[in-house]
């Protein structure tokens, strides 16, 4: 009588499941990745501290248009416009605009991402998270 433990033993299946999670693991990390750097791209020549004020500057901007800007709010674009030598109404609307087309890129990414999230959890083979990487991959190219 043999003392082998058959427990240990993988199945042809259970490789395969493993397969197909480690498969899904890095996808999801090339999607990661893959995504941040498509928003890096889009600021890359700006500063993290000017990025970090866009938020405010957008409301202040919103404000600023529709007549109801703060005292502060009007200072912080005031103090750029004469920078530039723009007017405080040319700025709020280029500052809008920006917004605008920001808030765009990062609808259109989330919703990339959470399709090709959907798609890789419902993966059955590693065939499958792919075709779901290829797809994100030929959207961000514009194909899509």
């Amino acid at each position: 009588m043999s003392n082998i433990d058959f427990s240990a033993v993988l199945t042809a299946q259970d490789k395969a499941a493993a397969h197909l999670d480690l498969t899904k693991m890095t996808a999801r990390s090339y999607l990661k990745q893959v995504l941040k750097a498509s928003v890096a791209d889009r600021a890359d020549d700006v500063p993290v501290a000017e990025q970090a004020s866009w938020p405010a500057k957008a409301l202040a901007a919103q404000a600023v248009s529709a007549g109801t800007a703060s005292e502060e709010q009007i200072a912080m674009l005031t103090i750029e416009a004469e920078v530039t030598g723009e007017s405080l109404a040319d700025l709020a609307a280029s500052i809008l605009a920006k917004s605008a087309i920001s808030a765009g890129h990062v609808a259109r990414l989330t919703g990339l991402r959470r399709r090709a999230q959907r798609r890789i959890d419902a993966a059955t083979d590693p065939t499958e998270v792919e075709a779901a990487l290829d797809a994100i991959s030929s959207a961000l190219a514009g194909k899509r």
